[in-house]
């Protein structure tokens, strides 16, 4: 269990951000979004592996979870993890390690968004491409090569079409939310990271563990499309727990970058706002 608010810093060499941040511009090949979701949990706990990573017990629990599927097809894989437990808990939601691979491959058990990655994780270990379908509020499974074809790993849902998922969507939303059948479309494995890495930060400022949610807000400002003004929200985090200098020095990089919609001078003043609370 993840202790209520971790050290990040101390526990975790730097050389897990490193190759957190060289998987996230690697052109050769599409991120491994095993390899990605285990480096993101290690900075908050510390696993087994020399390196500091659980990725050997994630491959192995993923290639244990890939044993009996019965032949090479979407449904037969949501459906063989659905046999074996693969599913969430609205309870799920108050803890960090509902978001940390390692934990969810041993649990079984996770929010949507993890679920989706193990699913997908299976999925190419028998051959099947599927991919994270990122629908607000709720994260689905969709089959890569027929869109009409969808899971819920949550809801141990292992088939649904896109008019149950636009209902289960009114559900969640209300029945005046607007739909778009673009919530169904793959992610692709940058913007799955962004939006685990979200969903930490956001609970880690709940949970008032602040200086957690500046290493999740900092490892999504390494990622692919994740835009500048994140530097804004990790300087506050940073500052919310105490780091005034780093925090400091993120608003600077921010004005020097021209601020993102916010003015430049204004950044500035807050930065030496902050680093006057260091005397």
């Amino acid at each position: 269990m993840l202790p209520d608010d971790p050290s990040p810093s101390s526990a975790h060499p730097s050389e897990l951000t490193t190759r957190f941040a060289a998987l996230m511009v690697r052109r050769q090949e599409p991120c491994a979004l095993d390899e990605a979701c285990t480096l993101v949990a290690a900075h908050f706990a510390v696993g087994a592996d020399a390196d500091g990573t659980d990725l050997r017990a994630v491959r192995e629990g993923l290639d244990e979870l890939a044993k009996g599927v019965p032949e090479v097809d979407f449904g037969a894989v949501t459906e063989h993890l659905g046999r074996l437990g693969l599913g969430g808990d609205p309870s799920d939601y108050a803890s960090p390690i509902s978001s940390m691979l390692p934990d969810v491959v041993r649990r079984r058990r996770g929010l949507p968004i993890l679920l989706a990655v193990v699913t997908v994780e299976v999925a190419r270990r028998v051959g099947v491409s599927a991919s994270v379908a990122g629908m607000p509020g709720h994260v689905l499974v969709v089959a890569t090569d027929d869109p009409t074809r969808l899971a819920d790993p949550f809801h141990r849902r292992p088939g649904l079409d896109q008019d149950e998922a636009r209902a289960l969507f009114a559900r969640l939303h209300g029945e005046g939310a607007r739909w778009d059948p673009a919530f169904l479309d793959p992610l692709a494995p940058p913007a799955v990271l962004a939006r685990i890495l979200a969903n930490l930060a956001r609970r880690y400022r709940a949970d008032k563990a602040h200086r957690c949610e500046a290493v999740a807000l900092g490892l999504r400002t390494l990622v692919p499309g994740v835009g500048l003004a994140e530097k804004g929200a990790l300087a506050a985090a940073l500052a919310r727990g105490g780091a005034f200098d780093r925090a400091a020095a993120e608003l600077e990089d921010l004005a020097a970058a021209g601020g993102a919609g916010t003015d430049p001078a204004a950044l500035r003043t807050r930065a030496r706002q902050w680093r006057a609370r260091l005397n």
